[in-house]
């Protein structure tokens, strides 16, 4: 059983009597780390919880509230790699388990995640140039707004480079299984199942549209250079800018060796 929990929460949701309803029933299992808001918000109630930051959390499992954008935040924050039981309190939810609206069920959650009635549902991520990672995609954008970039695309498939015609476009994403349901699939893309060994590149408004998304295996080691003189971009990871780009810099992207490990509660709960 969890020795360390960690809670963070999005500091708009007003949902603070659910987060100590959570925490009474977590405190006489396991020691409780909150972030700074949320710690701010629940200390009237006679609750036994230690502050940390998020970056310096060590922790086993983390519960998140918020929207997807919180949660690939905290994602990212997270340098202990814990396991991550998502609940829903924004607008989009792919990521989560449970709902804040439904508290009889995500209470029901809790007791069923101390009773280990759960799974591990893994995802992989995508890591740039050997540094940042990208739970669901990895994009490049122009710096200046409606300024068409010029790509050059290859994929390193078990030692054999797959080359792309060169093709410009207002930007491209490399997504991951649980990012092709994200911004790629806004842009036409296809979805691809978890389950599945592949990840999609996706250009984004390509000329003309004849660089269509194209499905790779996850073992390919794709290679996006910028071709368009005096056109910069930014390197983005999960809606985050990684660093500016300068024609012609090249970025490598390929399968991180770190995942992201999420609790899904047995069904029936």
């Amino acid at each position: 059983m969890f020795k360390k929990i960690g809670i963070i929460s999005h500091p708009e949701i007003d949902r603070i009597s659910l987060i100590v309803k959570i925490i009474e029933k977590l405190q006489d299992n396991a020691e409780i780390f909150c972030d700074p808001y949320t710690v701010k918000e629940v200390m009237a109630s006679d609750l036994e919880i230690k502050e940390s930051e998020i970056t310096s959390m060590d922790v086993e499992l983390a519960i998140i509230l918020g929207g997807d954008g919180t949660i690939l935040w905290s994602i990212k924050e997270l340098k202990c790699d814990p396991l991550l039981l998502c609940i829903k309190a924004g607008k989009v939810g792919y990521l989560t388990e449970l709902d804040v609206s439904d508290v009889e069920n995500t209470l029901r959650g809790i007791d069923l995640l101390l009773e280990d009635k759960f799974m591990i549902d893994e995802r992989s991520k995508l890591r740039v140039d050997g540094d940042a990672d990208a739970l669901n995609e990895v994009s490049i954008f122009p710096v200046l707004p409606a300024s068409l970039l010029e790509f050059n695309v290859n994929a390193k498939i078990e030692g054999l480079v797959e080359e792309l015609p060169n093709f410009r476009a207002d930007g491209v994403l490399v997504s991951t299984q649980t990012g092709s349901t994200a911004y790629s699939l806004s842009l036409g893309g296809s979805i691809i199942h978890p389950k599945t060994s592949a990840f999609i590149l996706t250009p984004i408004n390509a000329i003309g549209g004849l660089q269509k998304p194209l499905v790779v295996p996850d073992n390919a080691e794709i290679s996006i250079k910028l071709e368009r003189k005096d056109r910069d971009a930014y390197l983005l990871c999960d809606g985050i800018i990684v660093k500016k780009l300068h024609p012609p810099d090249e970025v490598t992207i390929k399968k991180s060796e770190d995942v992201a490990r999420f609790v899904r509660i047995y069904a029936g709960h």
